[in-house]
Protein backbone atom coordinates (compact mmCIF):
# COMPACT_ATOMS: atom_id res chain seq x y z
CA UNK A 1 0.00 0.00 0.00
CA UNK A 2 2.86 2.38 0.79
CA UNK A 3 4.27 2.00 -2.73
CA UNK A 4 0.85 2.56 -4.28
CA UNK A 5 0.39 5.77 -2.29
CA UNK A 6 3.78 7.03 -3.48
CA UNK A 7 2.75 6.33 -7.06
CA UNK A 8 -0.53 8.21 -6.53
CA UNK A 9 1.40 11.31 -5.51
CA UNK A 10 4.01 10.98 -8.24
CA UNK A 11 1.29 10.58 -10.89
CA UNK A 12 -1.38 12.86 -9.42
CA UNK A 13 -3.97 10.06 -9.51
CA UNK A 14 -6.27 8.10 -7.21
CA UNK A 15 -6.42 4.33 -6.66
CA UNK A 16 -9.36 3.97 -9.07
CA UNK A 17 -7.17 5.16 -11.95
CA UNK A 18 -5.71 1.64 -12.19
CA UNK A 19 -8.10 -0.40 -10.05
CA UNK A 20 -11.72 -1.16 -10.95
CA UNK A 21 -14.58 -0.46 -8.57
CA UNK A 22 -16.48 -3.43 -7.14
CA UNK A 23 -20.05 -2.14 -6.76
CA UNK A 24 -21.06 -5.26 -4.80
CA UNK A 25 -18.73 -4.44 -1.89
CA UNK A 26 -18.56 -1.36 0.31
CA UNK A 27 -15.70 0.06 2.34
CA UNK A 28 -16.27 1.10 5.98
CA UNK A 29 -16.88 4.70 4.82
CA UNK A 30 -19.71 3.50 2.56
CA UNK A 31 -17.87 4.05 -0.72
CA UNK A 32 -17.60 1.16 -3.20
CA UNK A 33 -14.57 -1.07 -2.63
CA UNK A 34 -11.89 -1.55 -5.23
CA UNK A 35 -11.28 -4.88 -6.93
CA UNK A 36 -7.47 -4.99 -6.62
CA UNK A 37 -6.92 -8.37 -8.38
CA UNK A 38 -8.85 -7.24 -11.50
CA UNK A 39 -6.43 -6.56 -14.36
CA UNK A 40 -8.96 -5.23 -16.88
CA UNK A 41 -7.97 -1.54 -16.84
CA UNK A 42 -5.37 -0.53 -19.42
CA UNK A 43 -3.91 1.94 -16.92
CA UNK A 44 -2.96 -0.95 -14.64
CA UNK A 45 -1.12 -2.69 -17.46
CA UNK A 46 0.59 0.60 -18.35
CA UNK A 47 1.69 1.00 -14.73
CA UNK A 48 3.26 -2.47 -14.82
CA UNK A 49 5.06 -1.62 -18.06
CA UNK A 50 6.35 1.65 -16.60
CA UNK A 51 7.52 -0.19 -13.46
CA UNK A 52 9.54 -2.56 -15.65
CA UNK A 53 10.95 0.40 -17.57
CA UNK A 54 12.11 2.29 -14.47
CA UNK A 55 13.59 -0.88 -12.97
CA UNK A 56 15.50 -1.48 -16.21
CA UNK A 57 16.74 2.11 -16.31
CA UNK A 58 17.84 1.96 -12.67
CA UNK A 59 19.52 -1.43 -12.94
CA UNK A 60 21.13 -1.17 -16.34
CA UNK A 61 21.77 2.51 -16.93
CA UNK A 62 21.72 4.94 -14.01
CA UNK A 63 23.53 2.44 -11.78
CA UNK A 64 26.54 2.80 -14.08
CA UNK A 65 26.69 6.60 -13.80
CA UNK A 66 29.13 8.05 -11.31
CA UNK A 67 27.71 10.87 -9.23
CA UNK A 68 29.44 13.49 -7.15
CA UNK A 69 26.29 14.33 -5.18
CA UNK A 70 26.15 13.63 -1.46
CA UNK A 71 22.97 11.64 -2.07
CA UNK A 72 24.50 9.79 -5.02
CA UNK A 73 22.21 6.75 -4.95
CA UNK A 74 18.93 8.66 -4.72
CA UNK A 75 20.15 11.18 -7.32
CA UNK A 76 20.66 8.31 -9.79
CA UNK A 77 17.29 6.66 -9.12
CA UNK A 78 14.50 7.10 -11.67
CA UNK A 79 10.94 7.00 -10.29
CA UNK A 80 7.48 7.66 -11.71
CA UNK A 81 7.82 11.21 -10.41
CA UNK A 82 11.03 11.78 -12.38
CA UNK A 83 8.95 12.21 -15.53
CA UNK A 84 5.38 12.61 -14.31
CA UNK A 85 6.09 15.24 -11.63
CA UNK A 86 2.62 14.82 -10.10
CA UNK A 87 0.74 14.69 -13.43
CA UNK A 88 -1.00 11.71 -15.07
CA UNK A 89 0.55 12.68 -18.41
CA UNK A 90 4.18 13.77 -18.03
CA UNK A 91 4.46 17.51 -18.67
CA UNK A 92 6.66 18.73 -21.48
CA UNK A 93 10.13 19.79 -20.36
CA UNK A 94 10.62 23.54 -20.43
CA UNK A 95 14.20 24.67 -19.86
CA UNK A 96 14.71 27.41 -17.28
CA UNK A 97 14.88 30.85 -18.96
CA UNK A 98 18.60 31.22 -18.24
CA UNK A 99 19.30 28.05 -20.28
CA UNK A 100 16.64 28.41 -22.95
CA UNK A 101 18.93 29.57 -25.79
CA UNK A 102 22.16 27.82 -24.89
CA UNK A 103 23.59 25.48 -27.47
CA UNK A 104 26.13 22.79 -26.62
Amino acid sequence: MEIMHKWEGQLGVECNTCHTVDPTKKMPNGRPALNFPDDSKKEKETARLMLKMTADINQNYTSMVESSHDNAESAKRVTCGTCHQGHFDPPAFVPPPEHEHEHH
